[in-house]
């Protein structure tokens, strides 16, 4: 099988995406379905969620009656994985409706419970690297990332090859681990030095699922994700590449124009309207790194 992609070590990048062959215009490269994802919260009304906690759907949803604020599909209230890690969130997002709050502003506390539900269902402790055979080859091909892709996600915690947040940044995780420590059942709980680790996994590597709507009405999103595999694509402010989400949170990526065989395979992280020195600083802030590509490089 050829495939249309492949991982190779980028100078001064790390690990990256380059094309395996050459590429047309149009092409897809790439789909995964998501490790965790966070729904979109309602704008009318902040206390409850807009889209399937489950798989980001945004049809036939039914609210949970019991924390009245996830609401699910027909497929993910029938299944024991979904209903399982709903549990985890269930219990913290009583609270905190209870407490009357924008869930919003606890988007990393909301992921973080998500995920912490996946990682104890998966009894996992052994994190090996990406598997590179796994890359998409035909079009229907879904790559479908678990919890042994973790490792190889930078948390900024450590430095170095670990990537590095702000202070600010760092801080912010703190401040939500701990919360999250006092919202959860007290036999979930784990050391705050892990929740750290696994905000900054999120804060380095999460996408906005936006929906790519295709008549003229504008994208909308649908909440944000973690993609362990997508999460290996570059930054450029000239990108080559760009990325749309289905309504059940699986994240594609298509060529925006030909590419030869061995070029490097980058999207752009960023809001590519803005100028030089709100990217850099957007990067620098969000992302802790500065960037270099040749849109803004040293002029």
């Amino acid at each position: 099988m050829s495939y249309p992609i492949e991982l190779s070590t980028i100078d001064g990048k790390g690990k990256g995406f380059i094309a395996a062959r050459d590429l047309q215009v149009g092409e897809k490269i790439l789909c995964c379905a998501p490790l965790v994802h966070c729904p979109r919260v309602n704008p009318s009304n902040t206390s409850q969620l807009i889209t399937c906690s489950g798989c980001l759907s945004t049809t036939n949803l039914t609210l949970c009656t019991i924390c009245q604020v996830a609401s699910h599909c027909p497929n993910c209230a029938s299944d024991p994985y979904q209903t399982a890690i709903h549990q985890e969130e269930c219990f913290v997002l009583s609270n905190l409706r209870r407490q009357k709050q924008d869930l919003e502003k606890y988007l990393e506390i909301r992921i973080l419970v998500r995920l912490l539900g996946i990682l104890r269902l998966s009894k996992t402790s052994q994190l090996p690297e990406i598997n590179a055979s796994l890359l998409a080859g035909p079009e229907d091909d879904v790559i479908v990332d678990d919890v042994d892709t973790l490792k190889d996600m930078m948390s900024g915690v450590h430095g170095g090859a670990d990537g590095e947040m702000s202070t600010e940044q760092y801080q912010n995780c703190i401040n939500s681990a701990k919360a999250t420590k006092y919202l959860i059942e007290s036999r979930n709980r784990r050391n705050i030095e892990y929740y750290v680790q696994l905000l900054g996994n999120f804060q380095l590597n999460n996408f906005e699922c936006m929906l790519h709507q295709g008549n003229g009405s504008g994208d909308g999103s649908l909440g944000q994700g973690v993609y362990p595999t997508a999460a290996v694509f570059n930054h450029s402010c000239t990108p080559n590449v760009r990325n749309e989400c289905d309504d059940s949170g699986c994240l594609s990526f298509y060529t925006t124009r030909n590419c030869v065989k061995g070029e490097e395979l980058c999207f752009t992280y960023v809001d590519s309207g803005m100028s030089r020195s709100e990217r850099r600083e957007r990067l620098r802030e969000r992302y802790g790194f500065d960037c270099c590509c040749e849109r803004c490089g040293d002029l």
